[in-house]
């Protein structure tokens, strides 16, 4: 059976979700990333190769969370606990070891085939969103000034008495401070490196970040940083296409959302996992290189679309449709762009010690 009983909150989990379930999920994560860190998610499943997928006996599991149950590619009307790899297979295929179990203490389980994500960083370059701005604009290019950058979420304040008065700008830590490897300071340029930006279009200079827990069962909450706009430099009030944010609201299954972000510009997505744990290679160029991500929102592109996000948009402002509300921090994508994970907003802004507008 699937669990359906609300329980009391726990710290990094969404509200309403059962003690069971949160439990079967974390349980599920433990493990199986566990065995990930003797295989990382590259060569064999990077390259997607059948053969590969076999010598990894199964160790393709990327990504643990919560969400409906699919049959014939529906959702059903109750949650389990989800397990996406990179390929699904005949259970002939694989060995009793690799198969994943259809139950977890009673809770249902679910195998989705879904590309492994990466962090959202550009590889190349674009138009309007990736050209000087200013003001600034929420959605568009922005990075620090030794790395290729992402995207511009939001203006906002801090809640320390002796920031206050000052504008701070809002991104993930790898596009504002490259995961803690800059110092305070550093200077954030418009557009960013990738997109032509030098030294000479800074707005700001990095204040603080979130940092960075590696390995395949740290408890990354965030990927979030945040700079400090320079003296007579402008950010706009909203997020082009999207319009102004009207607060906070936490995630659900099946909520509907949209974005404007530096590559694919606006589109519009779909909540369907609000508690996964995500295992992320930080680098293409050393894949064991990992940290796991927990409790992170997935969103798949609507209905009727192949594209929700693409490298380059890492740090856009996920908002719920129509209410403009803001659910959460875009950081990882997969190269074909079908869903990607954001942080949840509150723990964005909590760790941060900022608030949005």
């Amino acid at each position: 059976m699937c669990a359906r009983t609300p329980a009391p909150e726990s710290p990094g989990f969404p509200e309403g979700l059962s003690t069971d379930l949160r439990a079967a999920k974390s349980e599920a994560s433990d493990r199986y990333f566990t065995r990930s860190a003797r295989h990382p998610l590259a060569p064999f499943i990077l390259r997607r190769a059948l053969a590969g997928l076999r010598e990894v006996g199964g160790h393709q599991v990327h990504a643990i969370g919560i969400g409906y149950k699919l049959t014939n590619g529906k959702p059903g009307d109750a949650l389990c606990v989800r397990f996406y790899v990179s390929q699904k297979l005949p259970k002939r295929l694989l060995s009793a070891r690799a198969r994943i179990n259809t139950h977890i203490d009673g809770i249902d389980t679910d195998v989705i085939e879904a590309a492994p994500a990466f962090p959202a960083m550009p590889l190349a370059c674009s138009r309007a969103r990736r050209q000087h701005k200013r003001p600034l604009r929420p959605g568009s290019s922005i990075g620090l000034e030794t790395v290729a950058g992402g995207t511009l979420a939001f203006r906002c304040t801090s809640r320390r008495g002796a920031e206050q008065g000052r504008t701070l700008l809002l991104s993930n830590s790898h596009v504002f401070s490259d995961y803690g490897a800059a110092l305070p300071g550093t200077g954030i340029c418009q557009p960013s490196l990738a997109d032509g930006g030098t030294p000479q279009d800074r707005v700001g200079s990095l204040l603080r970040f979130v940092p960075l827990q590696e390995g395949v069962l740290a408890t990354n909450q965030v990927d979030a940083a945040v700079a400090i706009l320079d003296d007579g430099i402008g950010v706009e009030a909203d997020i082009c296409t999207v319009g102004a944010v009207q607060g906070t609201v936490p995630p659900f299954v099946g909520q509907l959302v949209h974005k404007h972000a530096r590559s694919t510009g606006y589109s519009s997505g779909v909540v369907d996992d609000i508690a996964c744990d995500v295992l992320l290679p930080l680098s293409r160029a050393t894949p064991q290189r990992q940290a796991r991500f927990v409790n992170q929102i997935r969103i798949r592109a609507r209905s009727g679309a192949s594209l929700f996000a693409q490298l380059g948009d890492s740090g856009a402002l996920i908002v719920d449709k129509p209410g403009n509300r803001a659910v959460g921090l875009l950081f990882a994508c997969p190269d074909n762009g079908t869903h990607a994970f954001a942080n949840p907003i509150r723990a964005v802004l909590d760790q941060l010690d900022i608030d949005l507008g």
